[in-house]
């Protein structure tokens, strides 16, 4: 993966204003296997689409329904891994999904996962440049022109902490770190797990937790996350911020997640050493060595009596694929930290029927 920040903007405030540009580069020699293979999974526009016109006014419904019928649409599909991720495949549902929502943007009638978001940005960032207070190094003041977010309630929708990448140098007891993921559509903790080492630098480590897809149960705080799915705790409905689409993002395997889950999914085998996510911090430069964040994209199956091939369906949160992504700093001996760039590396996991 290859990161570059662009249009860059120094503002007098004392912040900076940029995008960052993200493109992934498929390696072979390090994938399991090749873009070509075939994957038997969940037909995600049929998904999309029957909870689309949970919502939509009942004529529309009814005659999309239909059609939907007609075309004879299956659960269950084979596509390459290509056309799953970043190439995408043509799809009828897709290309129509503009007219079931008007605010999902029109596409080129594909669909992939990931299709239209390589080399492409997340969003404008502007962050604290340090330059009049170094505890506020990098936290993030603004994205896409907004202090917070709207997707959610009360104080969910606040944008707190960094991007990761590097934060202000750590105060004397902090056990707790927060960062900001558009990814995720939200801002979340990690806390403090103790001393690790990397390239014979003393870094802090730090780890998610449970608290970070509670429910509200046992972590009040989360408890705005909260939607009309009701998701026991260990994965979030994103639906708010994703076009009330069924989707759900949790740790890998249901990492961290109540037993529910894992119960009605084969194959889920969590680990906290493959499965969790870490950042190790060198706490005087705030700088992060080294970042495993993975994360799990589900879809949310829901019956829907109109549409036959969702009739009948187990309702459950079905795992799709889980994302590895590694970031560190390869130091090397007489070559100065700014002088360096970040190596990031992509790993894509498929759960396949």
């Amino acid at each position: 993966v290859s990161m570059v920040k662009t249009n860059i903007v120094w503002n007098p405030n004392g912040t900076v204003s940029y995008r960052e540009v993200r493109t992934f580069h498929f390696d072979r020699e390090k994938s399991a296997g090749g873009q070509d293979d075939i994957i038997v999974s969940i037909n995600g526009p049929l998904v999309g689409a029957g909870a689309l016109l949970r919502v939509a006014n009942p004529a529309l419904r009814f005659v999309m329904a239909v059609v939907i019928n007609k075309l004879n649409e299956q659960l269950i599909v084979n596509h390459t891994v290509g056309e799953l991720l970043y190439d995408g495949y043509p799809d009828f549902l897709a290309a129509v999904s503009h007219m079931l929502d008007p605010t999902i943007p029109t596409s080129d009638g594909k669909f992939g996962y990931m299709h239209g978001r390589n080399a492409t940005d997340d969003g404008l960032y502007t962050v604290y440049t340090g330059v009049h207070r170094m505890d506020l190094y990098n936290i993030i003041t603004h994205w896409n022109g907004k202090k917070n977010l709207t997707a959610w309630k009360g104080t969910c929708n606040l944008i707190n902490g960094t991007n990761g990448e590097i934060n202000p140098p750590l105060k004397p007891g902090q056990d707790t770190l927060e960062l900001f993921s558009s990814d995720i559509c939200r801002s979340f903790k990690l806390v403090r797990e103790g001393i690790n080492s990397l390239y014979g630098i003393s870094a802090v480590r730090f780890r998610v937790d449970n608290r970070t897809f509670d429910n509200g149960t046992t972590y009040l705080p989360n408890a705005c996350f909260d939607t009309k799915r009701k998701m026991a705790s260990g994965a979030v409905d994103v639906g708010p911020c994703q076009h009330n689409l069924p989707a759900a993002l949790s740790f890998p395997h249901f990492y961290l997640a109540d037993p529910s889950y894992r119960d009605k999914v084969e194959g889920m085998k969590p680990d906290p050493d493959r499965h969790g996510s870490t950042l190790d911090m060198e706490p005087r430069l705030g700088l992060s060595l080294k970042i495993n964040a993975r994360i799990q994209t589900n879809f949310i199956l829901e019956r829907d009596p109109l549409i036959r091939n969702l009739r009948n369906i187990p309702e459950l949160t079905y795992p799709i694929l889980w994302q590895d992504l590694v970031s560190l700093v390869p130091f090397k001996v007489g070559v100065a930290p700014a002088r360096m760039f970040t190596r990031v590396y992509a790993g894509l996991h498929f759960a396949a029927h």
